[in-house]
């Protein structure tokens, strides 16, 4: 029998660029912005997983569960839970980008004019040289990054939600996407935290939010609640200016509506291209009351 020998290097750095890779490839499709603590700290837990290639086998019933368990972890570290809905879908996501690498690379092994690989307790390891892994990775990546933006751009259509603020007198309808990887909450009201297109909401804005956006100062008006809130993700990075409004609704297909109390965070920049006005917190879930949304 034709021993394989396992350079734990080798072993390691790709498994590093893989992990790297095909977790940004399951947040692409998920739809989620990954904070970099999170997106470091899951690919070096999943990079360390293979060294369980050196351990006693385990069988093919024990290396499937561990391989679960795995997956399981990673996914948890990279996305958090966010409810059970949405640990799952992300979990089923990120399996299916691993699916999907795995294909790729065995269709390349097999056309490979090394065809030795060696596999043990879920962990694979192709005998070639470590630029033709390299490249082969890369592709690999390149294809499934592609395919995930293609889906990317075609969202469910219940995930587009139709908004309604009202401030005072003054009310502004706005189309909003539902952010798995918006989980933000306000530190001192622990409200969540919606992330709204300045344009769109200018109307309605109290004055000190529309000053600080302006002139960057909130001049002498208490007239309402000013807040700043650290944000990372599709609408911006850093301190954003926020409020609280008077009446904020999510709109079911026949009119009725579901009310909820949320921070409004201000972004002058287009949320994603310009694909909808506001973001809204996974944490707000209007399918938990049993409404409708807007197709």
């Amino acid at each position: 029998t034709m021993k394989t020998t396992i350079y734990l290097d080798v072993l390691l750095l790709v498994n590093l660029l893989v992990n790297f890779l095909l977790i940004n490839a399951a947040a692409t499709l998920a739809k989620c912005t990954l904070k970099t603590v999170r997106l470091v700290s899951a690919t070096l837990l999943a990079t360390a997983t293979a060294l369980f290639i050196f351990l006693p086998p385990l069988g093919a019933f024990g290396s499937l569960l561990l391989k679960l368990a795995i997956a399981g972890i990673v996914t948890f570290s990279a996305f958090g839970y966010g409810g059970i809905r949405i640990f799952l879908k992300n979990f089923g996501i990120f399996m299916g980008v691993n699916f999907a690498f795995a294909g790729i690379m065995i269709g390349i092994w097999m056309f490979s004019s090394s065809p030795r690989i060696y596999s043990n307790n879920g962990v694979f390891y192709i005998d070639l040289s470590f630029l033709t892994l390299l490249l082969s990775t890369v592709v690999s990546y390149l294809l499934i990054e592609l395919g995930c933006r293609i889906v990317k751009h075609k969202p469910a259509k219940n995930e587009y939600y139709s908004v309604r603020l009202t401030q005072g007198a003054q009310k502004v309808e706005c189309l909003a996407f539902m952010d798995n990887g918006n989980s933000l909450k306000d530190l001192f009201t622990g409200l969540p935290v919606v992330v709204a297109w300045y344009p769109k909401v200018r109307k309605i804005l109290p004055s000190q939010v529309d000053d600080y956006l302006r002139r960057g100062d909130v001049g002498k008006s208490a007239e309402h609640d000013f807040h700043l809130v650290l944000y990372q993700g599709v609408g911006g990075s850093g301190l954003l200016p926020a409020f609280v409004p008077d009446c904020f609704e999510i709109l079911s297909k026949d009119g009725e509506s579901t009310q909820y109390r949320v921070i409004v965070a201000i972004s002058k920049k287009k949320l994603r291209q310009g694909e909808f006005d506001m973001l809204l917190n996974r944490e707000m879930q209007p399918s938990k009351v049993k409404k409708e949304c807007i197709l």
